[in-house]
């Protein structure tokens, strides 16, 4: 491929050796996609689905209430919806329990149902398990959750990347696992509904940009096609409805798209205990029950931005001095997450998050790259009621009288060794070498995010030249470096400069028609001529 010397770097820089591993990473294709049988246990359940749709069975979905879990359990949904299969739902409030209540087996069990999927949950939940077991109840978990079990079950079956250690899929959400099923069964099935796969890839895309993923590997390839059939032309009745009635952004190469515009709104019914108005949008071929389930959204989410704000003028943090361990009361608990990532985000360091009720906090924390969370708790087990998770998110449970104890465990990590952080390299770069086939190349690259940061240039002896306008909150204004000009787009302009500067930024393009582009530099930070930040 005829890339310029400086994206070949680049390429290097970010682990790509040679032309074989580019092309996935840049033009990935869905023959791209690992082989989903390399997952234990793919093969076994793609037999047992196999069976009960030839004995047209009843199944029943259990899956959390977060997008991780929706969309998991609408990939299913979907699946079974084409196919003919009867089948229910039940998904969870969010953070109303951690573990899977055996009575609630009991009651499905006894209403006929022949299979049972958990998604995103279940996979510690040993108590349920073990009735399954002893009751011949065939089920299926699908999580990406640490996976704790030493129990050989025969009647309970695993799609867990826990399950094998150093598993190609460890990454991958329950979501994105859920995908890995349904490309097996489009292997493994004569019959398989072809019209099912690209939604599901769809679906895949968001469940796993809820989960703060990894961008490489498997989770880029399902993201970035996914990203692609979302914003160019989805066939999910639902999500085509969703970007009209929000207005979202035609950018099919930002993650910010679905992280900012469709999460956010698609989880706000499952903080008010209602997930199933997110999971029916999303399978739904009726255009009235879509929006009805959009304008439901809408409310919820404007009642969710509410509350968040409240909470942040609210005073009654128990640890007022600590912006990393924060303890509310009067709050849902399902907000715990929602605060803990922002916190986590803000700070750049692990957050942790209780909601008080009566003599119980529950809540969630965050680990920021820099702690295993999981195994941290795990140590710790004794004094919680219960939690879940993985290694950068946990959900937790204890009694309000052990929070010192908790307090002073996560004192101590401030004197424990810290992980660097992931950061932007830089490379200087003369802006007269920013020509538009070099920026169209850096546009591959995206999309952007954890493992796979931005990649940003640095320009010396800069000139601003003239201040055109304030635009979506940034100040554009024309820029100068020898004889080249270049638009520049200031998110932290203060004032002009009266001598040179040196700019940090990342290079954008957008295509108007075939012949003609317009080029701008994102600014994100610049500095006088002593270095000093402006």
């Amino acid at each position: 491929m005829a890339f310029s010397e400086y994206f070949h770097e680049i390429l290097k820089d970010i682990g790509i050796k040679n032309t074989e591993e580019s092309i996935p990473f840049l033009f990935p294709e869905i023959s791209h996609l690992g082989d989903p049988f390399w997952l234990n246990g793919v093969e076994t359940v793609c037999e047992i689905i196999k069976k009960t749709i030839s004995n047209k069975e009843k199944v029943f979905i259990y899956a959390d209430g977060d997008m991780d879990g929706i969309a998991g359990a609408s990939i299913l949904g979907n699946f079974f919806k084409i196919i003919g299969i009867d089948f229910d739902v039940k998904l969870t409030h969010r953070l109303e329990e951690y573990e899977i209540d055996e009575i609630f087996i009991e009651n499905i069990l006894k209403m006929g149902y022949s299979l049972l999927f958990i998604i995103d949950s279940g996979t510690n939940s040993k108590q349920a398990l073990y009735y399954c077991e002893s009751h011949n109840f065939t089920t299926i978990v699908i999580d990406h959750h640490i996976f704790n079990q030493k129990y050989k079950f025969s009647h309970v079956h695993f799609i867990n990347p826990y399950v094998d250690e150093d598993n190609a899929y460890s990454n991958m959400t329950s979501a994105g696992l859920t995908f890995k099923l349904l490309q097996a069964l489009k292997i493994y099935l004569s019959f398989f509904p072809e019209e099912c796969f690209f939604p599901s890839l769809e679906l895949a895309t968001l469940g796993t940009l809820n989960d703060y993923p990894v961008l490489r590997g498997e989770n880029r390839i399902i993201i970035k096609i996914g990203l692609k059939h979302i914003v160019e032309g989805t066939n999910i009745l639902g999500l085509k409805l969703f970007q009209q009635y929000f207005y979202v952004p035609q950018k099919s190469d930002e993650i910010e798209t679905i992280t900012f515009f469709f999460n956010p709104r698609l989880n706000a019914p499952g903080r008010f205990g209602k997930p199933e108005i997110s999971f029916n949008l999303l399978i739904s071929n009726n255009q009235d029950e879509c929006e009805k389930a959009l304008k439901e959204i809408e409310n919820l989410s404007d009642r969710k931005q509410k509350m968040l704000k409240n909470v942040i003028l609210k005073k009654d943090n128990i640890y007022e001095n600590d912006p990393s361990f924060l303890i509310f009361q009067d709050i849902p608990a399902s907000f715990s997450g929602i605060i803990a990532s922002q916190t986590a985000a803000k700070y750049q360091k692990p957050s942790f998050v209780g909601i008080v009720s009566d003599d119980i906090i529950q809540g969630s924390a965050r680990g920021f790259d820099e702690i295993d969370l999981h195994e941290l708790f795990s140590k710790e087990k004794d004094i919680f009621l219960s939690f879940g998770g993985h290694k950068n998110a946990v959900g937790f449970k204890l009694r309000k009288k052990d929070i010192n104890k908790v307090k002073k465990i996560w004192e101590s990590l401030e004197t424990r060794e810290k992980k660097v952080p992931q950061k932007n390299k830089i490379y200087d770069m003369p802006i007269e070498k920013l020509d538009i086939n070099f920026i169209q190349d850096l546009q591959l690259l995206k999309p952007f995010g954890r493992q796979h940061p931005e990649i940003l240039f640095r320009s010396d002896s800069v000139q601003i030249t003239k201040v055109v306008r304030k635009e979506k909150g940034k100040w554009v204004a024309w820029i100068k470096q020898n004889n080249f000009l270049f638009q520049a787009h200031f998110s932290n302009f203060k004032h002009l400069p009266n001598s040179d500067i040196s700019i940090i930024y990342s290079p954008q393009i957008k295509k108007l028609n075939s012949n003609l582009f317009i080029i701008w530099l994102d600014i994100k930070n610049y500095y006088n001529a002593t270095g000093d930040l402006q």
